[in-house]
C-alpha cells in the first residue's frame, strides 16, 4: 500500500520538534536541556494525523510522558501516554498540542534526547499506545497487596499487570488482580495475569488491586495501561 493522499498537498501536511530532557532533579543536568518540549499547531488539512516520539538512553527511573490535546470542530480530546520504544498514536483533528517531560523526581532520572513528528496518516501497529507511569510496588507473600489508580483522564481502555520475584519462581496462578470502583466495590477479577496480557477495564474502575496469594515468594509488580488512540 502506498502513503495517504493528501488533500491540498501544497500546504504543510508534518511537524517537528527536538530537545534534551532535563528531569526535574536530575543530578546531572545537561546545559542546554529544558524540562519539557511542546508543540502546537492547526492541521492543513484536517484529518487524521499520527504523532510519533523517539527518545535517547534513560534508565529505570526516567518516566517521560507525553500529554496530547487533540481538537476537533472546538472540541479537545487529551491523552496521556507513556513514550517509550517509538511510541505513535493518531487521532482525527484540526489542531494539535502536546508536551512532553519526564514525571520522576528523584536524583537518579538522567537527561535525554527526544524528539516528536506529527505528520497526515494513521499509526501502524496492533499493540496500543501505553501508560506506564507508576512506580513498582512489593505484595508481599501469603496476601499482600498492591494498590494503583486508574487514570481517569488519559483514555485508559486496558491494563496490563506484571508480578515477579527477581530469585525464585513466583506462582502466577496464586497473582489475583481486582477491578474496584470509587466505593471499594469489585467490578472484576482474575488470576495469573501472565497468561491473560492486556485485560479491558470495565468502565466504572478507578483502582487495580493486586493480590500476592503466594505463600513463599513476595512480588514486585508493575502496570501499564493501554491508551485508545
Amino acid at each position: 500500500m502506498g502513503s495517504p493522499s493528501i488533500p491540498n498537498e501544497g500546504k504543510q501536511s508534518s511537524w517537528s520538534q527536538s530537545a534534551t530532557i532535563n528531569p526535574k532533579n536530575t543530578a546531572v543536568p545537561v546545559k542546554d536541556g529544558q524540562t519539557s518540549v511542546s508543540m502546537q499547531f492547526k492541521c492543513t488539512p484536517h484529518g487524521v494525523y499520527t504523532l510519533q516520539f523517539e527518545i535517547g538512553s534513560i534508565n529505570i527511573s526516567n518516566k517521560p510522558v507525553a500529554v496530547i490535546r487533540w481538537t476537533a470542530h472546538g472540541n479537545n480530546v487529551t491523552r496521556k501516554v507513556s513514550v517509550i520504544n517509538g511510541m505513535s498514536i493518531s487521532a482525527p483533528c484540526d489542531a494539535i498540542s502536546v508536551k512532553l517531560f519526564d514525571e520522576d523526581d528523584s536524583s537518579d532520572a538522567i537527561p535525554y534526547a527526544v524528539s516528536v513528528q506529527a505528520a497526515y496518516g494513521t499509526r501502524g501497529g496492533n499493540y496500543p499506545p501505553t501508560l506506564q507511569n507508576e512506580s513498582i510496588q512489593t505484595a508481599a507473600k501469603n496476601g499482600g497487596t498492591a494498590v494503583f489508580s486508574v487514570p481517569q483522564d488519559a483514555g485508559a481502555l486496558s491494563v496490563f499487570i506484571t508480578a515477579w520475584n527477581a530469585v525464585a519462581a513466583l506462582d502466577q496462578t496464586k497473582i489475583l488482580v481486582i477491578q474496584t470502583d470509587d466505593s471499594s466495590a469489585q467490578i472484576r477479577g482474575y488470576y495469573d495475569p501472565a497468561h491473560l496480557g492486556f485485560v479491558p477495564l470495565a468502565p466504572s474502575v478507578t483502582q487495580i488491586i493486586v493480590v500476592n496469594l503466594d505463600t513463599a515468594n513476595d512480588a514486585e509488580v508493575s502496570i501499564a495501561f493501554g491508551i485508545d488512540g
